[in-house]
């Protein structure tokens, strides 16, 4: 009977126990983590509250605008002849030019409105170059170069399909090319041919020594465009045209290819690889150049 009764005793005790470690699980509430941040990284790369539109690139509003500043990294390679100077070759690589670079500014910006679209591209860059003189009385050159090339042009989406599109653009593309070029004379050469043609003058008298000149023309330009939207991130660019035909320069040409990325909605980074030929030869200015290289930008859409 006793130990019936301290059988009893213990299994209550034991269910008492159980039921007050329940009661005291409840009673504890389980932290939680601490709330995230509210931040425009968070809210807009992180987990953005209103996600980039389906085809970024395209405004569902109709309107957008956007400005681009990027660098380019151009070699120069051609021939450039002014004054009484003889043609001066010119072999500067990418690296030449960012060594000798005293300063550029590089922009882009477009506004649209459905199909339509507006858009300017260009730079102002300064910078030196060596020189390599043709012919036998001048032995070396250099030339202090300021450069300008702005495009305008209006631009029609031919097609809009839901990943890509291609636009078709007219206008004008406007130069400005100065330059300041310094020779030297091969003093030897210089006087036996002076002499032989009877010339009792000092070399640097017979043979300009250095000359200075600026020109400012227009070329008519026609081209394509084109983007393709990867994925909502990834995207890739292309873009040629064609100009001069003669009413400024001979013929010009330019064309880039790039890779970008969206950041945001609004925000992306692009780098790709220009080329420019251009070929002016009028009033005793001549500027017969090739300008490849890389270029990279960031741009801000609105």
């Amino acid at each position: 009977m006793i130990l019936h009764r301290s059988c009893i005793l213990t299994t209550a005790l034991a269910f008492s126990l159980a039921a007050s470690a329940m009661a005291g699980d409840k009673s504890t509430p389980s932290p939680e983590p601490p709330p995230v941040q509210n931040s425009w990284f968070a809210d807009n790369v992180l987990r953005p509250k209103a996600p980039f539109e389906e085809v970024p690139g395209k405004d569902p509003n109709g309107w957008s605008f956007r400005l681009e500043p990027y660098l380019w990294s151009p070699g120069v390679y051609g021939t450039v002849g002014i004054g009484d100077l003889p043609q001066m070759g010119v072999n500067s690589s990418p690296i030449d030019v960012l060594k000798q670079l005293d300063w550029g500014v590089f922009m882009q910006a477009e506004i649209r409105k459905g199909r339509w679209g507006i858009a300017a591209d260009g730079f102002f860059a300064q910078f030196s170059a060596d020189l390599t003189p043709s012919g036998p009385i001048y032995k070396s050159a250099s030339a202090q170069l300021q450069q300008s090339m702005d495009s305008f042009i209006l631009a029609y989406r031919a097609i809009d399909a839901r990943n890509f599109f291609v636009d078709a653009y007219a206008g004008a593309r406007v130069y400005y090319m100065g330059l300041d070029i310094t020779a030297e004379v091969k003093d030897t050469r210089a006087t036996r041919l002076a002499r032989a043609i009877g010339e009792r003058v000092a070399p640097e008298k017979a043979f300009p020594t250095s000359a200075d000149a600026d020109r400012w023309w227009a070329d008519p330009i026609l081209g394509l465009r084109f983007r393709v939207n990867v994925t909502r991130v990834l995207f890739l660019t292309g873009q040629a045209d064609v100009g001069g035909f003669g009413a400024g320069s001979d013929i010009a040409f330019f064309t880039q290819g790039s890779a970008g990325v969206n950041i945001t909605r609004n925000i992306s980074l692009e780098a790709g690889y220009r080329y420019m030929y251009v070929d002016y030869n009028k009033d005793n200015f001549l500027f017969r150049m090739n300008m490849p290289g890389v270029y990279a930008g960031m741009g801000f859409r609105f």
